[in-house]
Protein backbone atom coordinates (compact mmCIF):
# COMPACT_ATOMS: atom_id res chain seq x y z
CA UNK A 1 0.00 0.00 0.00
CA UNK A 2 1.12 3.20 -0.49
CA UNK A 3 1.14 6.05 1.92
CA UNK A 4 -1.49 8.13 0.77
CA UNK A 5 -3.97 5.07 0.62
CA UNK A 6 -2.61 4.05 4.63
CA UNK A 7 -2.96 7.52 5.74
CA UNK A 8 -6.95 7.81 4.15
CA UNK A 9 -7.74 4.31 5.90
CA UNK A 10 -6.44 5.90 9.12
CA UNK A 11 -8.79 9.22 8.92
CA UNK A 12 -11.90 9.00 10.68
CA UNK A 13 -15.22 8.63 7.79
CA UNK A 14 -17.65 11.20 8.86
CA UNK A 15 -19.36 10.60 5.36
CA UNK A 16 -21.58 8.26 6.94
CA UNK A 17 -22.35 10.66 10.18
CA UNK A 18 -25.67 12.83 9.61
CA UNK A 19 -24.50 16.92 8.96
CA UNK A 20 -26.62 18.79 10.71
CA UNK A 21 -26.07 22.98 9.50
CA UNK A 22 -29.03 24.08 11.56
CA UNK A 23 -30.83 22.72 15.19
CA UNK A 24 -34.96 22.71 14.45
CA UNK A 25 -35.98 25.17 17.04
CA UNK A 26 -39.37 25.12 18.48
CA UNK A 27 -41.02 26.64 21.33
CA UNK A 28 -41.23 23.17 22.69
CA UNK A 29 -37.39 22.40 21.75
CA UNK A 30 -36.12 26.09 23.62
CA UNK A 31 -38.67 25.51 26.76
CA UNK A 32 -37.42 22.08 27.43
CA UNK A 33 -33.76 23.22 27.16
CA UNK A 34 -34.50 26.28 29.38
CA UNK A 35 -35.63 23.40 31.72
CA UNK A 36 -32.62 20.98 31.37
CA UNK A 37 -30.56 23.99 32.20
CA UNK A 38 -32.02 24.67 35.49
CA UNK A 39 -31.69 20.87 36.39
CA UNK A 40 -28.21 20.58 34.98
CA UNK A 41 -27.05 23.89 36.58
CA UNK A 42 -29.10 22.51 40.43
CA UNK A 43 -27.05 18.51 39.77
CA UNK A 44 -23.49 20.12 38.83
CA UNK A 45 -23.30 22.60 42.08
CA UNK A 46 -24.30 19.95 43.86
CA UNK A 47 -21.80 17.83 42.88
CA UNK A 48 -19.50 20.55 42.52
CA UNK A 49 -20.08 21.25 46.56
CA UNK A 50 -20.26 16.58 47.35
CA UNK A 51 -16.92 16.88 45.19
CA UNK A 52 -15.12 19.65 47.38
CA UNK A 53 -16.38 18.12 50.60
CA UNK A 54 -15.37 14.90 49.47
CA UNK A 55 -12.20 16.39 48.46
CA UNK A 56 -11.22 17.61 51.53
CA UNK A 57 -10.67 14.05 53.46
CA UNK A 58 -7.62 12.52 51.99
CA UNK A 59 -9.52 9.05 52.22
CA UNK A 60 -12.33 10.34 49.75
CA UNK A 61 -10.68 12.44 47.67
CA UNK A 62 -10.53 9.99 44.75
CA UNK A 63 -14.09 10.33 44.23
CA UNK A 64 -14.42 14.41 44.60
CA UNK A 65 -12.26 15.23 42.63
CA UNK A 66 -14.23 13.64 39.52
CA UNK A 67 -17.30 14.51 41.13
CA UNK A 68 -15.59 18.62 40.56
CA UNK A 69 -15.41 17.75 37.31
CA UNK A 70 -18.80 16.15 36.72
CA UNK A 71 -20.16 19.21 38.16
CA UNK A 72 -18.70 21.82 36.07
CA UNK A 73 -19.57 19.51 32.93
CA UNK A 74 -22.96 19.68 33.63
CA UNK A 75 -23.14 23.29 34.57
CA UNK A 76 -21.59 23.92 31.08
CA UNK A 77 -23.42 21.37 29.42
CA UNK A 78 -26.77 23.41 30.91
CA UNK A 79 -25.18 26.75 29.64
CA UNK A 80 -24.81 25.67 26.58
CA UNK A 81 -27.74 24.45 25.80
CA UNK A 82 -29.46 28.13 27.48
CA UNK A 83 -27.51 29.73 24.89
CA UNK A 84 -28.86 26.75 21.65
CA UNK A 85 -32.17 27.85 22.97
CA UNK A 86 -31.42 31.56 22.63
CA UNK A 87 -29.41 31.55 19.82
CA UNK A 88 -30.57 28.31 17.70
CA UNK A 89 -26.66 28.29 17.08
CA UNK A 90 -25.30 24.74 16.27
CA UNK A 91 -22.10 25.55 17.70
CA UNK A 92 -23.72 25.66 21.23
CA UNK A 93 -25.35 22.01 20.96
CA UNK A 94 -21.46 20.55 20.32
CA UNK A 95 -20.55 22.40 23.21
CA UNK A 96 -23.14 21.26 25.05
CA UNK A 97 -23.34 17.19 24.14
CA UNK A 98 -19.12 17.12 24.01
CA UNK A 99 -19.85 18.03 28.01
CA UNK A 100 -22.50 15.78 28.62
CA UNK A 101 -20.49 12.90 26.92
CA UNK A 102 -17.21 14.24 29.49
CA UNK A 103 -20.10 14.21 32.18
CA UNK A 104 -21.03 10.52 31.61
CA UNK A 105 -17.60 9.20 30.80
CA UNK A 106 -16.51 10.39 34.09
CA UNK A 107 -20.08 9.41 35.76
CA UNK A 108 -19.62 5.60 34.56
CA UNK A 109 -15.90 5.33 35.06
CA UNK A 110 -17.15 6.06 39.47
CA UNK A 111 -19.55 3.22 38.82
CA UNK A 112 -17.31 1.00 37.81
CA UNK A 113 -14.83 1.97 40.36
CA UNK A 114 -17.11 1.96 42.89
CA UNK A 115 -18.75 -1.76 42.06
CA UNK A 116 -14.64 -3.08 41.94
CA UNK A 117 -14.03 -1.60 45.31
CA UNK A 118 -17.53 -2.94 46.27
CA UNK A 119 -16.52 -6.57 45.03
CA UNK A 120 -13.29 -6.43 46.65
CA UNK A 121 -15.16 -5.60 50.26
CA UNK A 122 -17.32 -8.23 49.97
CA UNK A 123 -14.79 -10.72 48.58
CA UNK A 124 -12.78 -9.49 51.66
CA UNK A 125 -15.52 -9.98 53.88
CA UNK A 126 -15.87 -13.77 53.05
CA UNK A 127 -12.57 -14.59 53.87
CA UNK A 128 -12.79 -12.86 56.95
CA UNK A 129 -15.46 -15.19 57.92
CA UNK A 130 -13.97 -18.26 56.91
CA UNK A 131 -10.72 -17.42 58.60
CA UNK A 132 -12.53 -16.21 61.68
CA UNK A 133 -16.06 -17.73 61.58
CA UNK A 134 -19.06 -16.42 62.98
CA UNK A 135 -17.41 -15.12 66.69
CA UNK A 136 -16.42 -12.33 64.69
CA UNK A 137 -19.97 -10.48 64.94
CA UNK A 138 -19.53 -11.32 68.95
Amino acid sequence: MDEQNIQHETQNDTSSMPQMDIVPMTHDTAQNMVNMKSWMTFIGIFSLIVGGLYSLMIVYAPFGIPLIFMGLKLTNAGKNFEALAASGNPIEFAKAISNLKSYFLISGILIIVSLGIVVIALIVLVIVLIVKGPQIFY
